[in-house]
């Protein structure tokens, strides 16, 4: 596995602790300047099927994003050396804007048999604390792509089962409610209600839809609803 040096220092551990062994590519030279030129000498010179971790935009933490040209060099280093891309793609939309950004991104997808790509929308979706992102993987073998994907299903299951759910699925309320008439029921019941205690009929003109209604308060209603003391 090799990072950039510099690179975000978690990239380091998760590596690390997976068991795989970490070297580095130069990327910021003594004068504090990207240094392209020492990139694509020492690339040149990893071992084939080895993996490349490539800053997509927004390096982290330099700051310093390669040119398009630098991007076709690095593309034909890796194709030459029969490298796998492991592109960190965390910052979509913070560079050059959400198109600009994901340049690179589609260019290796487009040229090269396989990639790795892992996006992160925790920032741009700004759901930070929720860590919503996804690993995409980009093969032209369809039997091997299975195989990965029976893998990834593996390592999941056993990270984290499932994933979260925050929102309520519209299109099956009654899993949620307990039955399709729950809402219609129990909005029946409300209406009768506002019916017997108040002045004003609401029950022939007050039929909202859905699982959400807003209430026809008047002053006429404070007795159909009683707040206990």
């Amino acid at each position: 596995m090799w990072l950039s040096n510099p690179t975000w220092p978690i990239h380091e551990t998760i590596f690390a602790k997976a068991g795989l062994k970490v070297s580095h590519y130069p990327y910021v030279g003594s004068d504090n300047r990207l240094d392209v030129p020492a990139m694509l000498a020492t690339l040149a010179t990893v071992p084939e099927g080895d993996v490349v971790l490539l800053h997509a935009c927004c390096h982290n933490p330099t700051g310093f994003d390669l040119s398009q040209d630098d991007w076709r060099q690095v593309l034909q280093i890796v194709r030459e050396r029969q490298l796998l891309p492991l592109i960190d793609f965390a910052y979509q939309g913070f560079g050059d804007g959400l198109e600009q950004d994901a340049w690179a991104v589609r260019l290796f997808a487009d040229e090269l048999p396989e990639v790795l790509i892992t996006s992160s929308c925790s920032k741009n979706f700004g759901l930070y604390s929720d860590r919503v992102g996804a690993l995409i993987v980009c093969a032209n073998d369809a039997e091997k792509l299975l195989d990965v994907r029976s893998q990834l299903a593996f390592i999941a299951r056993n990270l984290w089962s499932t994933p979260p759910d925050h929102a309520l699925p519209w299109s099956r309320p009654s899993s949620v409610i307990g039955s399709s008439n729950s809402c219609g029921a129990a909005k029946s019941k409300a209406c009768a209600r506002v019916s017997r205690n108040c002045v004003r009929a609401w029950s022939k003109r007050w039929r909202p839809m859905g699982c959400l209604s807003v209430l026809p308060m008047s002053a006429c209603s404070a007795g159909c609803f009683p707040i206990p003391a």
